[in-house]
């Protein structure tokens, strides 16, 4: 991913880090409705022992027990939080993915935007491989094919400039776990017809163009 789309700019830099304007929409979403405080004080005998502030440990252990879904034999730690917080968690953290990689306008249009030179490139060089014959593979974090979902307007991951605590409603994180596979598939006929078939982790990709049918759309038209 970052020999196709190298640029990694001190802006793109910032926007991800909690400098980022997402930062304190995120925060706020979550403090609205979580006292992590009361948190800390129900796992930990004397919580003010613990060499962390209590929203870094609440959101790290999220990530942690959110990341044992991508696991062969998962941990189950769900049980440390309350129903309350763990649907908190996930509505600030599909808040924070859309900030920072979906069409919002908190990422200036770099989260997706940059998305552009990895679509070009899969343009690029699955003409060569429908040509040629064979199966191409690359390979990138899961929140690279977000974006790229974004800037393709797949499904409802392009959906835009919507309130970010709505974000949760079109994009669910978890339909991209670690490991997770955008295919293009390509079927040529004897006249020379291309028609491509995307799919996410197996399941067919509405695009914003016409559907032949099945999920097949003509790779012209793409």
């Amino acid at each position: 991913y970052m020999r196709i789309s190298p640029l990694n700019t001190p802006l793109d830099q910032k926007i991800r880090s909690k400098e980022g304007t997402w930062y304190p929409i995120f925060k706020e979403m979550v403090n609205k409705d979580i006292d992590t405080g009361d948190m800390m004080k129900r796992l930990f005998t004397n919580p003010s022992e613990v060499e962390t502030d209590s929203f870094s440990f609440g959101l790290n252990l999220y990530y942690l027990a959110a990341d044992q879904n991508s696991l062969e034999h998962p941990v189950p730690l769900w049980d440390m939080f309350t129903s309350m917080e763990v649907q908190t968690w996930y509505k600030a953290d599909m808040a924070r993915l859309y900030m920072q990689k979906g069409r919002c306008n908190t990422n200036l249009g770099r989260g997706w935007g940059l998305s552009e030179r990895i679509f070009e490139h899969i343009i690029k060089k699955a003409d060569e491989e429908i040509e040629e014959g064979g199966i191409r593979a690359c390979f990138g974090h899961d929140v690279c094919i977000m974006a790229l979902l974004a800037y393709m307007k797949a499904d409802d991951w392009g959906i835009e400039d919507i309130d970010p605590a709505n974000a949760w409603k079109y994009w669910k994180g978890w339909k991209v776990p670690m490991a997770s596979s955008l295919d293009f598939v390509f079927y040529k006929n004897s006249s020379g017809n291309v028609l491509m078939r995307p799919s996410l982790n197996g399941k067919a990709l509405s695009l914003p163009i016409k559907c032949i049918g099945d999920g097949f759309y003509s790779w012209d038209e793409f």
